[in-house]
């Protein structure tokens, strides 16, 4: 599986990180429907920040056919605005 299941109940989120996604959530179309913000953010695709910077590498084998993965030479980054919030917000 390409996910990463982080098993046991959701992430507790802040009233402010709340606000924060449904914005990002509101400006953008997602293919899964949502699936990583409806399952609480137990169940979201494998990626990393790169380094000191703000782009996200993808490493879920779906890649090539997720409408967010950019390819770059032999890998993929991730253009979906969530998934690098979820990254940058709570380390997943």
């Amino acid at each position: 599986m390409a996910a990463v299941v982080v098993q046991g109940q959701g992430m507790r989120i802040t009233p402010e990180q709340e606000v924060q996604i449904k914005a990002i959530i509101a400006a953008m179309k997602c293919p899964k429907e949502y699936h990583c913000y409806r399952s609480s953010f137990r169940i979201v695709g494998r990626a990393r920040l790169i380094g000191d910077t703000d782009v996200v590498e993808c490493l879920a084998e779906q890649a090539s056919v997720c409408p967010y993965g950019v390819p770059f030479g032999n890998t993929f980054f991730c253009s979906c605005p969530l998934r690098k919030y979820i990254l940058e917000t709570f380390g997943r």
